[in-house]
């Protein structure tokens, strides 16, 4: 049985958001940076996980984008995993509960992000 490492598949953090900013502003880093999720810090800490999905989907309620703070619109328990965790049991998890993503930590800081996209990506080279 294949068990290959998560950090293998991740995707590596160029950019995140700070929970002050407005979703407008990470609206548009995530559209600069084609990007779906981008982890919010706080302090230089991680403290949550903001989804496009989260974004479009207050925009699509008639939200003034550009007054909402990304920290009421961001999931503020991200699944973050060491980058040597099994990529099974991660993608297991995602599966399980529905995850559009899982942020990859080494040190105790956040270095990567592994998505749906990296998931696809894994399946295509395990099916090679």
């Amino acid at each position: 049985m294949i068990d290959l490492e998560i950090g293998k598949y991740m995707s590596p953090l160029t950019i995140s958001i700070g929970v002050e900013q407005c979703l407008k502003t990470a609206a548009a880093k995530m559209a600069e940076h084609t990007v779906r999720h981008l982890p919010v810090l706080e302090g230089g800490r991680l403290v949550g996980v903001l989804s496009e999905r989260d974004v479009h989907w207050l925009a699509s309620l008639g939200t003034d984008t550009s007054t909402v703070a990304v920290s009421e619109a961001m999931s503020d328990i991200p699944y973050l995993v060491p980058a040597n965790t099994s990529a099974r049991t991660v993608v297991q998890k995602m599966h399980a509960d529905r995850l559009g993503s899982a942020l990859i930590e080494e040190d105790g800081k956040p270095v990567g992000i592994f998505t749906t996209t990296d998931a696809l990506r894994l399946c295509g080279d395990l099916l090679s």
